[in-house]
């Protein structure tokens, strides 16, 4: 019996492995002719470090980049490269989220930009409502934290999957245990600092 119980399991998972359907799409890049201009107006600087793309509900994409300096969010239609608006986020008052230093365009109603001068991450939309804020000194352990920043030049842009943000942090190698990432639950506010630190400069 014990032997019909094994062919049975060897052949269930037989079964599985060639009728199931790939998860996973193949990609590649290919070089092309086309190229992309973007014309900046006199107050835009041409050297920026935060930058994304972004496609709306109605299916149309968007280069989006922050001012170098400025709390201003430029959107660029991907298809004419013009600009379509832009977003002039306050840094003091009541809807102020401070200096930001990136973003990341979870939807319109959903813009996350955490603080250049501190540990906040600021929760707003395109309207510059501030809808909430996300004060990360320490993760859910006490484990301190360094600041955030969401540029794309020299950091790495925040990544969602589900309801948990990825946010990676530049390295403060003069503190015990400086985590490369964490989590933010974007539900919960909860932060959790992932397992992998940066090392620490010699003594």
């Amino acid at each position: 019996m014990k032997a019909y119980g094994l062919i049975f399991v060897l052949f269930f998972i037989v079964f599985i492995s060639c009728t199931s359907e790939a998860k996973y799409t193949e990609f590649s890049l290919k070089e092309t002719d086309v190229e992309l201009k973007f014309q900046l107006d006199s107050v835009t600087k041409n050297e920026f470090y935060c930058y994304s793309t972004y496609k709306d509900n109605e299916g149309k994409d968007f280069f989006v980049f922050q001012n170098q300096g400025k709390n201003t969010l430029l959107f660029y239609e991907l298809k004419n490269q013009s600009l379509a608006f832009k977003i002039d986020y306050p840094i003091e008052g009541d809807n102020g989220i401070g200096l930001g230093d990136g973003f990341y365009i979870h939807n319109l109603d959903s813009i996350y930009i955490p603080n250049r001068d501190i540990k906040e991450i600021s929760l707003t939309n395109k309207s510059c409502i501030l809808i909430d804020k996300y004060p990360y000194e320490n993760d859910k352990d006490n484990k301190p934290l360094s600041i955030f920043c969401f540029g794309a030049a020299n950091y790495k842009p925040a990544t969602v999957i589900g309801r948990t943000m990825y946010i990676y942090s530049g390295p403060n190698r003069y503190v015990d245990h400086d985590p490369v990432s964490v989590t933010l639950n974007m539900d919960t506010k909860e932060i959790k600092a992932l397992p992998f630190d940066y090392p620490e400069y010699p003594v």
